[in-house]
């Protein structure tokens, strides 16, 4: 489920998008999609843009859709299922499939860009920057969001400075971010990137160059 205040938007299992007045609890609109959806829809000003969560008709596809009536504006066929939502930034649409592919797509639905960096989280969009975790998130890598180039990649089971002691000591000894404990999607903070792990650790690296800090 996604809102906007005066409407709910709601994907389900049973291909079918509804649109919710959150008043009346009312169906404003429902559109069957042919497939389940298994992320919420990403809501840009009059526009919703939703992926297909299986395969239809043997493929997968990102939609844009009139949020006002539920009519289709385009779809674009994609090579795999989307990870989560799509990520819109300005005119332009991101998307992480599960095939490990970055996409990079206007909102007009023309397509910009794919990158294979084996992404295993959605793209975070910074300032000139595109951060995704990799490798079942063993690996942080940083892209341009104008042409796909990888800037720099940083394997995240080096040492960082977060605490083994129980919360609430002040014992600061390195813990490594292994496979089994990446929990977040990238946090990009001014200079810094951060990504969080299931056990409470924190990793930060520079944005710039990927250097642990």
């Amino acid at each position: 489920v996604v809102t906007t205040g005066e409407t709910a938007y709601v994907t389900t299992h049973s291909c079918t998008l509804y649109s919710v007045p959150t008043k009346s609890g009312g169906i404003a609109w429902k559109k069957w999609l042919g497939s389940a959806v298994y992320c919420y829809p990403a809501v840009v000003g009059d526009r919703l843009y939703v992926s297909s969560g299986t395969a239809r008709d043997g493929h997968f596809y990102l939609m844009s859709i009139d949020r006002n009536n539920g009519a289709t504006g385009w779809q674009r066929r994609l090579p795999a299922e989307v990870t989560a939502a799509p990520t819109v930034v300005g005119d332009r649409v991101y998307l992480s499939l599960w095939d490990g592919s970055l996409h990079a797509l206007t909102t007009s639905g023309k397509r910009l860009w794919e990158a294979q960096v084996f992404a295993a989280s959605p793209p975070v969009v910074g300032p000139a920057s595109l951060f995704v975790s990799a490798r079942h998130g063993t690996e942080l890598t940083r892209l341009d969001p104008a042409t796909g180039k990888v800037a720099w990649t940083r394997a995240l089971t080096e040492a960082h400075s977060a605490s083994t002691e129980p919360r609430g000591t002040s014992a600061n000894v390195p813990m490594p971010v292994s496979l089994a404990t990446m929990a977040s999607t990238p946090v990009p903070a001014g200079d810094f990137v951060f990504v969080g792990t299931q056990d409470g650790a924190m990793a930060c690296v520079r944005a710039d160059s990927g250097e642990p800090v």
